[in-house]
């Protein structure tokens, strides 16, 4: 079953709105990785308090392959087309109450 679907089917027991789920299935998410901006918006640091770069990942980092939510949001902030939309699907949801 897709992250769209179980969404649908539990409704806010899955925390992620359906536009960020479909973005994480996207075509498009190589680019969206590639264009991660954590490194400007957050600080990672390791147990010892020394930053870590680019993320909290470490240096080794796979961007092709991480799961956070970090790169998905971002994408979502500098496109404010899509961010309305976001914000529409979770006003559309408390208005349902869903």
């Amino acid at each position: 079953m897709t992250s769209v679907r179980l969404k649908k089917s539990f409704g806010d027991f899955v925390y992620n709105k359906s536009l960020e789920l479909r973005l994480m299935k996207a075509a498009s998410l190589r680019g969206i990785l590639a264009s991660c901006r954590a490194g400007e918006v957050q600080l990672s640091l390791d147990p010892m308090g020394n930053p870590k770069s680019p993320c909290q990942l470490g240096p080794g980092a796979d961007c092709s392959r991480c799961g956070c939510m970090l790169p998905i949001w971002s994408f979502l902030l500098w496109r404010k087309r899509l961010l309305l939309l976001a914000f529409a699907e979770g006003v559309w949801r408390e208005i349902r109450g869903v």
